[in-house]
């Protein structure tokens, strides 16, 4: 059987609001895309791994790490919406798509490799990862996306906001989002052509588009966070934690 045709998408676009830039930003000598571009290429199960971009400095950085680079419009809303402009125009189309962010260089591939495997086995859901959070003040702070389950790994909600609120200390392990989600094609189209929701204007994530329309979102509990550079002080804090390319590398 021949397996299904699956994708990597880095949506990569330069004027993020809080850190203008920061895909190109310097971590040890080489631009954060790069490091997200060399992990995507681990994914076991992947075809190729595409950058979808709306700035030529982002084509370059992309092809210089050993990625194909595509062009999009730059009025795009979300990444999804950029990354659906470049399955439009692939042929042959791809079965599924990851899209991954381009400003997470701690990607934790060995835990897509496995998000992709359950993804082929269940294709009737949008997919994505999450993984317990340790430190107090990644559940206060609003950059920390947090997530909320229900039977069999289904998403109720995602917030900036600390949720659930335990009663007690010990009554809850919260779960941080990783930003990384794999769609069926069918289901990318689905989503795409939804409006923005109310809640995805109000929390700033795209995902609760999905969820407001009664779509299934599906999460994967995984081994390893994915720090992303959300603010210049995202990098800082990850250059402190991995003080050379040779642990960061490691991690």
């Amino acid at each position: 059987m021949t397996a299904p045709r699956t994708l990597a998408i880095i949506p990569a676009r330069l004027g993020s609001t809080r850190f203008p830039g920061k895909v190109l930003a310097d971590l040890f000598g080489r631009p954060v895309l790069a490091h997200v571009i060399e992990r995507a290429r681990r994914i076991e199960g992947l075809h190729d791994v595409l950058v979808a971009t709306d700035a030529e400095a982002v084509v370059e950085a992309a092809r210089a790490a050993g990625a194909e680079a595509r062009m999009t419009r730059a009025d795009h809303p979300s990444g999804s919406d950029r990354i659906g402009e470049v399955v439009r125009g692939l042929d042959p189309p791809p079965d599924f798509v990851l899209n991954l962010q381009g400003d997470e260089p701690l990607l934790p591939w060995t835990d897509v490799s496995r998000m992709v495997q359950a993804m082929h086995a269940d294709p009737a859901a949008i997919w994505t990862l999450a993984h317990p959070i340790t430190a107090a003040d990644e559940f206060t702070r609003p950059s920390v996306v947090k997530v909320v389950l229900g039977d069999g790994g289904r998403a109720l909600y995602f917030s900036r906001a600390p949720i659930p609120h335990p009663r007690t200390p010990s009554a809850w392990t919260a779960l941080r989002h990783v930003g990384v989600y794999g769609y069926p094609r069918s289901l990318l189209e689905a989503m795409l052509a939804l409006p923005p929701s109310r809640l995805e204007a109000c929390e700033g994530l795209e995902q609760l588009r999905v969820l407001e329309a009664g779509l299934p979102i599906r999460v994967l509990i995984g081994e390893k966070g994915s720090p992303g550079i959300d603010e210049p002080e995202d990098l800082e804090r990850l250059k402190r934690a991995y003080p050379s390319a040779e642990a960061l590398a490691r991690a």
